[in-house]
């Protein structure tokens, strides 16, 4: 399977094993000649959808609303305040 990456012509032919932003090494070749990577070595994970639909983002499939957020310590002073958070409606007070 061909994946678009980011290889300049400059590059070596061959880097192996690029990393990526998270800072984890890749499993793929790529090819500074055309700037695809190809898999090397195992097969892979497949897996399955379980919970989400094809073509719709997760975040769209959940009810948000604005809410205030607010810790106070024993005394009764807030220590933290932060507004208009987007939360899932259904997250109870307490989440």
């Amino acid at each position: 399977m061909d994946r678009p990456v980011s290889a300049s012509a400059s590059d070596a032919s061959t880097t192996e094993g690029a990393t990526t932003a998270a800072g984890r090494r890749s499993r793929s070749r790529v090819t500074a000649g055309n700037g695809r990577a190809e898999l090397s070595g195992g097969a892979g994970l497949t897996v399955t959808r379980r919970f989400t639909r094809e073509g719709v983002h997760p975040f769209e499939e959940v009810a948000w609303e604005k809410r205030s957020a607010v810790i106070g310590n024993e005394r009764g002073e807030t220590v933290f305040e932060q507004h208009d958070v987007e939360i899932p409606a259904s997250w109870s007070q307490m989440a």
